[in-house]
């Protein structure tokens, strides 16, 4: 009896660490992927436009100017419905007739269930909008928002400058990259955490200095440069008319610091008022392109094709996402893998589950084949050994599911497991975990431990009847 607990509580402590593992590490991933997005959402826009060379005349800057109004005027008006989508509705309409019906049929056993689906019939409904050339505006306005048709939602725009340079001073010489903004619109397209400046305050501490003082720039806090410190930025200066452009310092103060979240941002950018770095560059009116920023990150891309449509053929209007498609695809690459090889674990642990029950079952087939001698049919003595596994594989699960929950609270909590940023670009191990990814772990655990028992009871059912009958306790 001691050993068959000993075993009975092993194979459930092997479901539990498999289901906590698959947990964890769903939460990491899927951390890692949200991390990532926050950072790189709040320091950069939704969209960018751009070229490959810099706008610099006037009239290039009213083609811009023509586009960002048109994302900002946000008309608010559904598209008409396509050819592809009314043919899709219809088949899902077809469908789902063939459905009803089907469980109309099933569901003749039970009165009640069958008179309540009578009385719902929503087949003539179906029949009517499948017949009609256009579906009815109660039910587009219920599928508008899966088609993501509704107003553009750009809430701002801004233009910005890069230029590349050599910061030298606090103790370091390393390259970074500088982009000038307008401080007045920093807020609404830019909204990192800034750190010794409030954001109201960014007009002022960021306007274009006089002649002679440093120029004002915001710093990454991973530079490790306290504020007040005098820097010297090297960096092209634009030449006379026909004339290469010439390199030289620049000095700078640093009038407050900002956090991305991403280590790589945090370390490499500086931050400037757009007017004072192109004043200080002699660029006069030259910007690298502009940023838009929308109510909802999700339209990036509809948003992005509307507008290259109005673009000329030299302009590349880009959404976040394919801005860092190789970074999210490398994750959701990881997040394929890990899921992979934890979910063999768990299956792992279930095979072990099976011949765990497997052993104890046989151990009690005396008594279930006496039963089945005064009239325990094959299917009762299945359906009992099936439950008797479900019930210890459902300790296992539930064990599993507070030990992975416990731990992925832990780390969101107390953050005690340190990375280096160097490599992973945070400071700290993110873990985030959703509901249905929980529940797509636990549904996973329970279909696998039921296929187990499932398994189990078959073969267990199948043994002779008098040989269990012939076996001693």
């Amino acid at each position: 009896m001691n050993s068959h607990r000993t075993m009975l509580g092993l194979t459930i402590g092997g479901v539990a660490i498999a289901v906590a593992t698959l947990l964890t590490t769903m939460a990491i991933v899927d951390g890692f992927g949200a991390a990532y997005e926050r950072a790189l959402l709040s320091f950069g826009a939704h969209i960018v436009i751009m070229r490959e060379t810099e706008f610099a005349q006037p009239d290039e800057h009213a083609h811009l100017r023509e586009l960002v109004e048109a994302g900002l005027s946000a008309p608010g008006q559904t598209a008409p419905l396509s050819a592809r989508h009314l043919t899709r509705w219809r088949d899902w309409g077809a469908w789902g007739i063939g459905r009803y019906g089907e469980l109309q049929v099933r569901c003749r056993e039970w009165p009640v269930i069958g008179s309540l689906l009578t009385i719902l019939d929503p087949v003539p409904l179906v029949h009517s909008v499948l017949a009609a050339d256009r579906i009815p505006v109660m039910v587009w306005q219920a599928i508008r928002h899966s088609l993501l048709i509704a107003g553009r939602g750009v809430t701002a725009a801004a233009p910005f400058l890069y230029r590349e340079g050599l910061l030298v001073g606090a103790g370091q010489i390393r390259g970074v990259v500088v982009k000038g903004v307008p401080p007045e619109a920093m807020s609404d397209v830019w909204p990192v955490r800034l750190i010794g400046v409030e954001s109201g305050a960014l007009s002022a501490v960021l306007g274009s200095p006089a002649a002679g003082e440093p120029l004002p720039v915001l710093i990454g806090n991973a530079f490790g440069v306290a504020v007040d410190t005098e820097l010297k930025l090297f960096l092209p200066r634009a030449g006379k008319e026909g004339a290469s452009p010439t390199r030289d310092f620049v000095s700078a103060r640093v009038v407050g610091l900002f956090e991305s979240g991403l280590h790589d941002y945090d370390s490499q950018f500086i931050l400037v008022g757009l007017p004072a770095l192109q004043k200080a560059l002699g660029l006069s009116d030259r910007i690298t392109g502009v940023e838009l920023r929308l109510d909802d990150p999700a339209k990036a891309p509809w948003v992005a094709s509307q507008l290259s449509q109005r673009a000329s053929a030299d302009i590349t209007v880009l959404p976040w996402q394919e801005m860092h498609r190789s970074l999210f695809e490398a994750i959701g690459v990881e997040r394929l893998l890990f899921g992979l090889i934890m979910g063999i674990l768990v299956i792992v642990a279930a095979v072990n589950l099976l011949s765990t029950v497997c052993l104890h079952l046989l151990k009690e087939y005396r008594s279930v084949a006496v039963l089945r001698a005064i009239g325990l049919s094959g299917r009762q003595a299945r359906r009992r050994y099936f439950w008797e596994a479900m019930r210890t594989s459902g300790y296992g699960v539930g064990l599993g599911a507070l030990l992975g929950g416990g731990l992925v609270w832990s780390l969101i909590r107390w953050r005690w497991i340190p990375i280096p940023a160097e490599v992973y670009f945070l400071s700290h191990l993110p873990v985030t975990i959703s509901r249905v990814s929980f529940g797509c772990v636990l549904g996973f655990a329970v279909l696998v431990c039921a296929a187990a028992a499932r398994h189990a009871a078959r073969k267990v059912s199948e043994l002779p009847l008098l040989e269990g009958l012939g076996r001693s306790h």
